[in-house]
């Protein structure tokens, strides 16, 4: 996704996407939510979209999951009271059309390339975590069977000499399990340079931060 369609959905739920970033996580699984299962999106005469239920046959206009964010989105919003964002709300990840990771500050506006300081490792981590789980989630029931993951030696065979540049272990002290999840979540092969640099950087922000403590 782009972050202009997370910016559209806050607004179709009166939400300022600038002023209340702890709800954008919430938003950002409005956008990905597959529809539920039961459900088909027909266009009419005119192109425009309605859902038709196969369970109860009948028909309508309204998205069969917009109540359940609103309300959703209500809640949380009334839990949080006067609560300020803290930075890592303010940020969120997005892949552009070839793979390659860009960050966007939704209280700022400003956009990087490289993961920004502002943004913690493990809130880097649970974002394409929960992105991964939104794409297969079936809210109203019936979940999905997921894909199975690919085991460590999968992982180790298939990072080939286009990771040379990294050395010999690309990933070198990164746990297998690690990469297989995000390999998973992302939809890359570990022998990607995309996922390796990314997988890199996280690496990276993580040990600065341990080494902090």
């Amino acid at each position: 996704i782009a972050h202009s369609e997370v910016v559209d959905m806050a607004l179709f739920y009166d939400l300022d996407p600038a002023k209340e970033t702890w709800l954008l996580q919430t938003v950002r699984e409005s956008v990905l939510a597959p529809l539920p299962w039961m459900y088909r999106e027909v266009k009419d005469s005119s192109g425009d979209p309605y859902y038709y239920n196969t369970v109860t046959d009948e028909s309508q206009r309204e998205h069969p999951l917009d109540n359940y964010f609103r309300e959703r989105l209500d809640n949380e919003r009334e839990e949080a009271g006067n609560m300020k964002a803290n930075l890592d709300e303010a940020w969120q990840v997005f892949f552009s059309s070839n793979g390659t990771p860009y960050f966007h500050n939704f209280a700022t506006g400003e956009e990087v390339r490289d993961a920004p300081d502002g943004m913690s490792a493990q809130h880097l981590h649970d974002q394409i975590r929960i992105d991964a789980l939104s794409r297969s989630a079936q809210l109203l029931g019936k979940p999905r069977t997921a894909a199975g993951d690919m085991d460590a030696s999968s992982i180790a065979a298939d990072v080939t000499t286009d990771s040379n540049a990294y050395g010999d272990d690309p990933y070198e002290g990164i746990a297998d399990s690690e990469v297989q999840d995000m390999a998973h979540m992302l939809g890359l092969r570990p022998s990607d340079p995309k996922l390796i640099k990314f997988m890199r950087e996280l690496h990276e922000k993580k040990s600065q931060a341990m080494a902090g403590k």
